[in-house]
Protein backbone atom coordinates (compact mmCIF):
# COMPACT_ATOMS: atom_id res chain seq x y z
CA UNK A 1 0.00 0.00 0.00
CA UNK A 2 1.20 3.25 -1.08
CA UNK A 3 1.95 5.74 1.67
CA UNK A 4 -0.36 8.73 0.21
CA UNK A 5 -3.13 6.20 0.38
CA UNK A 6 -2.89 4.75 4.03
CA UNK A 7 -2.18 8.69 4.97
CA UNK A 8 -5.59 9.52 3.28
CA UNK A 9 -7.28 6.28 5.22
CA UNK A 10 -6.13 7.66 8.25
CA UNK A 11 -8.32 10.75 7.76
CA UNK A 12 -10.83 9.39 6.45
CA UNK A 13 -11.07 7.28 9.88
CA UNK A 14 -10.22 9.84 11.74
CA UNK A 15 -13.17 12.19 10.50
CA UNK A 16 -15.22 8.98 10.44
CA UNK A 17 -14.81 8.88 14.11
CA UNK A 18 -15.30 12.65 14.83
CA UNK A 19 -18.86 12.31 12.73
CA UNK A 20 -19.90 9.66 14.88
CA UNK A 21 -18.48 11.23 17.81
CA UNK A 22 -21.02 14.25 17.00
CA UNK A 23 -24.22 12.42 15.67
CA UNK A 24 -23.88 10.71 19.04
CA UNK A 25 -23.79 14.13 21.24
CA UNK A 26 -20.17 12.56 23.02
CA UNK A 27 -17.78 14.66 24.03
CA UNK A 28 -15.14 15.16 21.28
CA UNK A 29 -11.47 15.71 22.33
CA UNK A 30 -8.56 13.89 21.58
CA UNK A 31 -9.03 10.69 24.35
CA UNK A 32 -12.44 10.55 22.83
CA UNK A 33 -11.43 9.82 19.49
CA UNK A 34 -8.17 7.58 20.25
CA UNK A 35 -10.69 5.24 22.12
CA UNK A 36 -12.89 5.27 19.05
CA UNK A 37 -10.32 4.66 16.30
CA UNK A 38 -9.35 1.83 18.72
CA UNK A 39 -12.61 0.47 19.00
CA UNK A 40 -12.95 0.48 15.46
CA UNK A 41 -9.45 -1.29 15.22
CA UNK A 42 -10.60 -3.88 17.46
CA UNK A 43 -14.44 -4.37 15.37
CA UNK A 44 -12.11 -4.40 11.98
CA UNK A 45 -11.45 -7.90 10.31
CA UNK A 46 -9.42 -7.26 7.97
CA UNK A 47 -5.31 -6.35 8.41
CA UNK A 48 -5.68 -3.25 6.80
CA UNK A 49 -8.28 -1.66 8.05
CA UNK A 50 -6.74 -2.28 11.69
CA UNK A 51 -3.02 -0.97 10.49
CA UNK A 52 -5.32 2.28 9.46
CA UNK A 53 -7.00 2.45 12.69
CA UNK A 54 -4.11 1.39 14.78
CA UNK A 55 -1.75 4.50 13.27
CA UNK A 56 -4.88 6.62 13.07
CA UNK A 57 -5.01 6.72 17.13
CA UNK A 58 -0.92 7.11 17.49
CA UNK A 59 -1.21 9.58 15.02
CA UNK A 60 -3.48 11.06 17.24
CA UNK A 61 -2.08 10.42 20.29
CA UNK A 62 1.19 12.03 19.43
CA UNK A 63 1.33 14.09 17.06
CA UNK A 64 3.38 12.55 14.62
CA UNK A 65 3.16 9.94 11.38
CA UNK A 66 6.38 7.76 11.05
CA UNK A 67 5.24 6.57 8.07
CA UNK A 68 4.84 2.67 7.22
CA UNK A 69 7.08 0.53 8.36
Amino acid sequence: MQDDSHIQMMVYAIGSAVIELAITDAFINRESIIELLEKNRRLTGNVIGKAVNRDAAKLIRTGKYEGRQ
